[in-house]
C-alpha cells in the first residue's frame, strides 16, 4: 500500500519559540524577519491514517521538504538538499503500545567552550525501553526517506558540528558535549 495523506497544522501553532530557548536578551527574527539573527517557529501538524489490523510490520510514515538553508555548512549543497523525517510502525504487536514523547523543546543555542547537557526529556508513557542514538540526516527526493545527505569533511552523523568533548549520550537520553565553535 502506497499513499498519501495531507497534514494539516494544529491551531495555534507556527508560533515563535526562540525566545522560550534562547539566551536572555536575544532578539529572534521571528516572525517579520526584521534581524539577521535565527527565529525558530514550531509548528504541529496531525492526520488520521485507518491501517488494517495485523498487516504486516514494515509501515513506513514519513515527510519530506525542500531545502535547507544554505548557510549550513556541515553538509554538501544545503540549499539544494532537502529533509525527509520517518516513523515507522508494526501494527501486528499488540494494541495500544504508545510512541515515545519529546517533552522538552529542542536546545538551539549553545556557548563556545561551555559544557553542555541537552535534554530533549525522551520518555515512552508504557516504559518501553528506548535506544537512542547519533545517524546520518536523510534527504528528500529518489530513495526517501532512505537517503543520507552527503557530509562536508570532517562533519558526519555521529559527529555533526566540532565539539571539544565528542558527544556522549547518556543511557537516560541526555546529550553531553563542549561546542567548539558557534552552532
Amino acid at each position: 500500500m502506497n499513499s498519501s495523506v495531507t497534514l494539516f497544522p494544529i491551531g495555534g501553532t507556527g508560533t515563535d519559540i526562540t525566545l522560550q530557548i534562547a539566551c536572555s536578551g536575544y532578539m529572534s527574527s521571528c516572525p517579520n524577519g526584521g534581524n539577521a539573527n535565527y527565529g525558530i517557529q514550531r509548528w504541529i501538524y496531525e492526520a488520521t491514517v485507518s491501517l488494517p489490523a495485523g498487516c504486516g510490520s514494515d509501515w513506513v510514515f514519513y515527510n519530506t521538504d525542500c531545502c535547507r538553508s544554505s548557510a549550513i555548512d556541515n553538509i554538501s549543497s544545503p540549499g539544494g538538499t532537502g529533509s525527509a523525517f520517518y516513523a515507522r510502525l508494526d501494527n501486528t504487536l499488540a494494541s495500544c503500545n504508545s510512541s515515545p514523547q519529546f517533552t522538552n523543546l529542542p536546545q538551539m543555542f549553545n556557548c563556545v567552550n561551555q559544557p553542555t547537557l541537552l535534554n530533549l526529556g525522551i520518555v515512552d508513557p508504557d516504559g518501553d525501553s528506548l535506544v537512542i542514538e547519533l545517524t546520518n540526516c536523510r534527504s528528500d527526493g529518489t530513495g526517501a526517506p532512505n537517503t543520507s545527505v552527503t557530509y562536508s569533511a570532517p562533519y558526519s552523523g555521529t559527529s555533526p558540528f566540532p565539539t571539544l568533548s565528542g558527544i556522549l549520550i547518556q543511557s537516560n537520553g541526555l546529550f553531553s558535549y563542549i561546542p567548539a565553535q558557534a552552532i
